[in-house]
């Protein structure tokens, strides 16, 4: 038998429109202290040297965790001729961004860094670096594409690749498939034509693949008035041609004076997209909160949650709330001075039996880079290198409890109205159970879309008590509704003794 589940989330107000006395309480996660991933400071020869950046993905294949992470190393960058040093950025004279590195785990907890002999690092070969077809690349946001015909397409992964020099010079998006996740094809080469595009997110949502990033530098918004870094998005229906056009994904509001706007103006922006996990109907995802500030050693930068019911166009769960804030989830492996925290995100998103596991990254500049310039760029303070610095971290929550339903204080009932949704026809079946704690105060009725409620399906009950799949049954089998759009109404009663809260609804189609 195979299972399709669709996930109606507490913190999704379109799975879950109506609620009569009910708000959200949010899940405050659970940070490991120690890093799960850091950079190889023993070794200067290794691309990770100085930092090994959460622009990545990891995922749970089989019976192993394997990761995808972005490589900093010592500068220049070693691809850039040394008669053209002159004519680049300062950040690609004293960093080196090199192709993504790979790692495994048993338990997503102790990584290993494998030999991989593909990647060539200043004439040494002996680390964990993928050839992707790329020279410079930041970001490699990855999906095993199950849905895939081509088992040599099994493997997908976009990132932002680098041009130095010419009329295309900007990072932009590129592409490559793999059978296995570790040897790689590259393409689509130059999809974008060299528009400035920072990818950290990338998700198939049905049979759309969409590539989430950031655009500046310069981008602009109503009225022909300069924008900041914010959330947008270009999609595919082959992974081959990709529109030019982008969506806005998630914009953050801009100051409504125009000349307060930009990229170096001191306000809150989006940073490199949003890092997701497609769950079929619903996209979940983590954006960078970027705290800006005119002196890049004062920005500050925490992860907030938000969601997507078309895996294009996503909405913040609670605006301008933290969802992990940059002071609970600090660099430890090694002192910072500054005050600058940045986390950073990717397809960092997991669910792994009972968990949902959120990986992500601490970094710190170190101070190397410090107010703007006039030519557009930050002041450069090279005797601050080696405090260059970002190291991978692991928070997580039970599965899906990203935030969980529950009445309003010094209140004694309440309920919700879920969205219309179609039972599977017979011989398919259709179950249905609640992510739930205190179930015993939460009972179901089914009604049809005009919420009109079917006597014979009143007062469903978990019957097994709490628990992330908790069956809802009722008197008269669900299957006598096979092929009806219906809507559950879900009815919460609390007492000294019980305060349910509800973090999902699950509809599965068996068949």
């Amino acid at each position: 038998m195979k299972t399709k589940r669709t996930l109606l989330l507490a913190i999704d107000n379109v799975s879950l429109p109506l609620r009569r006395k009910l708000t959200l309480y949010i899940t405050k996660p659970h940070i490991h202290p120690d890093p799960v991933v850091m950079p190889q400071r023993d070794d200067p020869t290794k691309p990770d040297h100085l930092a090994a950046v959460f622009y990545g993905t990891a995922i749970h294949d089989g019976n192993k965790f394997r990761m995808w992470y972005s490589p900093v190393g010592n500068g220049p960058d070693p691809t850039v001729p040394p008669e053209l040093m002159g004519e680049i950025a300062t950040v690609d004279v004293v960093l080196a961004r090199s192709r993504p590195c790979y790692a495994e785990s048993k338990d997503g907890l102790h990584w290993e860094k494998p030999i991989l002999n593909q990647s060539d690092f200043r004439g040494n070969k002996n680390n964990n670096g993928l050839d992707m077809g790329f020279p410079t690349t930041a970001g490699a946001a990855i999906i095993r594409d199950d849905q895939e015909p081509d088992p040599a397409r099994r493997y997908k992964a976009i990132f932002s690749y680098y041009v130095y020099f010419g009329p295309e010079s900007c990072a932009s998006l590129g592409g490559a498939t793999s059978p296995d996740g570790i040897h790689w094809t590259p393409g689509p080469l130059k999809p974008l034509s060299g528009d400035f595009f920072e990818a950290t997110g990338f998700h198939r949502h049905r049979n759309m693949y969409v590539a989430i990033g950031q655009k500046t530098g310069p981008h602009y918004s109503e009225n022909a008035t300069l924008s900041s870094r914010q959330g947008r998005s270009h999609i595919s229906y082959d992974f081959n041609n990709w529109t030019v056009a982008q969506a806005e994904s998630l914009l953050l509001p801009e100051p409504l004076d125009p000349s307060q706007r930009g990229g170096f103006s001191p306000y809150d922006q989006v940073h490199v997209g949003i890092g997701t996990a497609n769950y079929n109907n619903v996209t979940v995802g983590l954006f960078g909160l970027w705290h800006n500030q005119p002196d890049f050693r004062e920005v500050t930068c925490d992860l907030a949650l938000a969601i997507s019911n078309d895996g294009l166009h996503f909405r913040q769960v609670v605006q301008g709330m933290p969802y992990i804030k940059h002071e609970d989830s600090r660099i430890a492996g090694k002192k910072i001075s500054l005050p600058q925290s940045i986390l950073t995100q990717g397809n960092g998103i997991l669910n792994v039996g009972d968990r949902t596991l959120i990986y992500h990254g601490r970094w710190n500049s170190g101070g190397i880079f410090g107010k703007p310039t006039a030519a557009g760029s930050y002041e450069a303070h090279l005797e601050h290198m080696d405090d260059y610095y970002s190291e991978i971290a692991l928070a997580e929550i039970p599965r899906d409890r990203w935030g969980g339903l529950g009445v309003f204080p010094n209140t004694s009932e309440g309920h919700l109205w879920t969205a219309p949704f179609r039972l599977a026809d017979a011989p398919n079946q259709t179950a249905i159970s609640l992510n739930v704690t205190d179930a015993k105060g939460i009972t179901v009725d089914i009604a049809t879309e005009q919420l009109q409620l079917i006597s014979e399906f009143q007062e469903g009950k978990c019957a097994a008590g709490d628990g992330l799949d908790s069956p809802v049954s009722w008197a008269n089998d669900v299957t006598q509704l096979a092929g009806k759009t219906v809507r559950l109404r879900i009815n919460f009663q609390r007492d000294d003794n019980c305060d349910p809260r509800l973090f999902a609804v699950n509809v599965d189609e068996i068949y």
